[in-house]
This record gives C-alpha cells, structure tokens and sequence, in this order.
C-alpha cells in the first residue's frame, strides 16, 4: 500500500507535481504524513474540499 501511494515511481511523480503547486513540504514517510499535511494546508476556502 505505501509503496503503491507514496514511494513507488509513479506515485513519487504525482507527489512531487502537486506538493510543488501548492507549496506543502515534504518529503513523506509515511502515507498518513502526507495525507495530515494536505488536511492541515493552509489555502483558500475554495480550494479547501480539493485538499
């Protein structure tokens, strides 16, 4: 599973494209730090449903 979601190369591309968009930090360990750093992100009310 967290190879799959997190550390696999495919998964690994995707992260880096959308963390560097909006300006969360990484990198994660495990699945459920990247997920509480998307939850907590600070950014418009509007976009707060995407996160």
């Amino acid at each position: 599973m967290l190879h799959l979601f997190l550390t696999g190369d495919y998964a690994k591309s995707i992260w880096t494209y959308f963390v560097a968009a909006v300006g969360i930090k990484g990198p994660f360990i495990q699945l459920t730090q990247a997920i509480t750093q998307w939850w907590k992100a600070d950014c418009s009310p509007k976009l707060k449903p995407l996160y």
